[in-house]
């Protein structure tokens, strides 16, 4: 199981909301690449990236580009993005920038077509998230709720030739509360494999999402715990790896 630190972007400055929610923003640097090249020197071997405001918006901000792009130059590792990616075409331009996964989320719940399309084209770069509140899916940015269940998205999606999915509780993001497990262990059945993400605040938290590694977890984004200091990473990496007690 992979550690996968967080950079998520607003304004083109490095920052963690809780929940997901404008205004909550803690600012960490104004400098997002000298952050990524902090977590490959500690031993990262993939970074999630999210353009906050593409997400939110639905449109491409320049500050956030330009961050993303001094991130690609300054780190040797694949980095996965996405925030506000709507078409196949904005998903050929981001990777062939050097991106290595894109992920979209709004888009895969309104158009199941575009999906396939995605899914043809893009030779397997793809990742799809499923971001759920108190028990349906939400878009654009966590701020329109979408009555659908997360389990029958998540077969929708592996029936469509997805193969991995990363989940967000919502309602724990930035909380440091813990990952919904049970929601994740019923979204493992779909047959897909899962990155979680949402609430990791501690070790414990990384070893219990070590334990369903057998069911598909193959990697948990981490990013409030990191950066608040409750969480070192080459602790919680040696744990996920399975070197740690």
């Amino acid at each position: 199981m992979l550690i996968i630190p967080a950079i998520d972007l607003m304004n083109g400055k490095c920052v963690r909301l809780t929940r997901g929610k404008r205004g909550t923003e803690t600012t960490y640097s104004h400098n997002p690449a000298v952050i990524a090249r902090m977590w490959e020197e500690m031993g990262a071997k993939r970074l999630h990236v999210v353009d906050l405001d593409a997400a939110m918006t639905g449109r491409a901000s320049i500050q956030n580009q330009k961050a993303v792009e001094s991130i690609l130059k300054a780190v040797h590792i694949p980095v996965q993005l996405g925030g506000g990616i709507r078409g196949v075409e904005e998903a050929r331009k981001a990777l062939n920038t050097g991106v290595q996964w894109v992920i979209v989320g709004t888009v895969a719940l309104a158009n199941r077509q575009l999906v396939s399309r995605f899914v043809e084209e893009l030779d397997g770069r793809l990742l799809v998230s499923i971001d759920s509140r108190d028990g349906h899916l939400v878009a654009s940015g966590w701020t329109k709720d979408v009555y659908l269940d997360p389990l029958e998205f998540a077969l929708d999606m592996w029936s469509m030739g997805v193969r991995t999915l990363v989940y967000t509780s919502t309602n724990r993001d930035g909380t440091l509360e813990g990952p919904d497990l049970p929601g994740l262990q019923r979204l493992l059945r779909s047959g897909a494999s899962f990155i979680a993400a949402g609430g990791i605040g501690n070790l414990e938290d990384i070893r219990r999402l070590k334990a369903l590694e057998p069911m598909g977890l193959v990697g948990a984004i981490v990013g409030k715990a990191l950066y608040a200091g409750r969480l070192d990473f080459r602790e919680a990496q040696e744990v996920a790896e399975g070197g740690g007690a």
